[in-house]
């Protein structure tokens, strides 16, 4: 009577683990159902990469890094590439981007090295056509050519890129109002096969070149209207 009894029971549990293994084999998704992605399949660099860099700026020495309209950037050697196309005269946009060089490069520190270039139709490069020493002399050489720079002419960025990116850089800082000539995100990424980053500033608000410029050389982009 126990054997009949345990059989019974055996029987019983049997039927029930195959109906508990049957219903999670039939599981049916709506089409279009989001699916979790591992974390190891998701691209570098997105907000979830647990791979992404990070730094830690309070760590990083005064003479490592540089700030340009909120940009941290780290390295010994930056370029300054600002349109002062006709545009920029408006609002005071040339105004602020000038008032800004001078912050940023004012809080550099010994060893590093700047350039400035503006640029409208064609580059207008600060005397010395090389990176300077952030003395004194320097300072007040960038004040008095910068007092020159007049917003005039069309946009083009491509020869100004190229004079910044053959100095080989740690970083450069690309600042627009503008609409670029068709191909000239296309130009600038050609001449940076290093990618030096191109942090660029936006000073329209929504530029596609400055946004892919940024994406394409490991920058940063941000809008400053």
């Amino acid at each position: 009577m126990a054997a009949i009894r345990a059989a019974v029971i055996l029987g019983c549990l049997t039927t029930v683990l195959t109906a508990r293994a049957v219903a999670q084999e039939i599981i049916v998704k709506p089409e279009g159902a989001p699916t979790q992605t591992s974390e190891f399949l998701r691209p570098p660099g997105t907000a979830s990469d647990p791979y992404a860099p990070s730094v830690d700026w309070a760590r990083v020495p005064p003479w490592r890094k540089t700030e340009f309209f909120g940009i941290r950037a780290q390295g010994k050697t930056f370029l300054y590439v600002v349109d002062c196309s006709g545009s920029m005269g408006s609002y005071d946009r040339l105004v602020r981007a000038k008032r800004e060089i001078r912050r940023s490069i004012g809080e550099m520190r010994f060893p590093q090295r700047f350039q400035i270039i503006f640029y409208n139709d064609r580059p207008y490069t600060m005397p010395g056509g090389m990176p300077q020493g952030v003395d004194y002399a320097s300072k007040t050489q960038l004040s008095q050519w910068m007092s020159l720079i007049d917003a005039d002419g069309g946009t083009d960025p491509r020869g100004a890129m190229a004079q910044a990116l053959a100095q080989r850089p740690d970083a450069i800082f690309l600042l627009s109002d503008g609409e670029f000539p068709t191909g000239a995100a296309e130009a600038i990424a050609k001449k940076n096969p290093k990618k030096v980053p191109i942090h660029c500033v936006d000073f329209a608000g929504n530029s596609a070149d400055l946004k892919k410029i940024a994406r394409e050389s490991g920058g940063v982009y941000a809008s400053r209207p």
